[in-house]
């Protein structure tokens, strides 16, 4: 069996860091990221056919979550005028893959598009999590 630890990355290999308004914040406590890259796709008909001429993509969407540790992400928001992360427009989210940098990505024109705050009674951990779109990736 061949040995393909090459192509196997843990959380560790990787570093996020959210920039807006000049501000570049490595997001430390991150828990999770996901990001879902999705095309529309819309079938052609013509007129006296009952099945689609074809298949053409009209736009790509971006989007995704990520959660970190609530008093990182809400000091930072504070510390720097901010009520709440809906507030984050325009920004990008680097994922660097720190051992193979073919593999990082690079969402841009990031628009924050809600904010859910998750404490629970007896919990270790109370987390910030945000849902996002983009305008374009990389």
């Amino acid at each position: 069996m061949a040995n393909l630890n090459q192509f196997i990355y843990t959380a560790a290999d990787y570093k996020i860091t959210l920039l807006f308004n000049g501000i570049g914040i490595p997001l430390q406590t991150c828990q999770d990221f996901s990001s879902n890259i999705k095309t529309e796709e819309e079938d052609i008909f013509a007129i006296g056919q009952t099945d689609p001429i074809g298949s053409k993509t009209n736009a790509t969407t971006y989007s995704g979550k990520l959660s970190a540790q609530a008093g990182e992400i809400l000091t930072f928001m504070r510390l720097n005028g901010f009520a709440n992360t809906l507030q984050i427009q325009g920004a990008v989210i680097a994922v660097v893959a720190l051992a193979n940098p073919l593999l990082s990505k690079i969402f841009s024109g990031v628009n924050v598009t809600s904010e859910d705050l998750n404490i629970k009674a007896k919990d270790k951990q109370s987390l910030v999590e945000m849902s996002w779109k983009a305008v374009t990736q990389s």
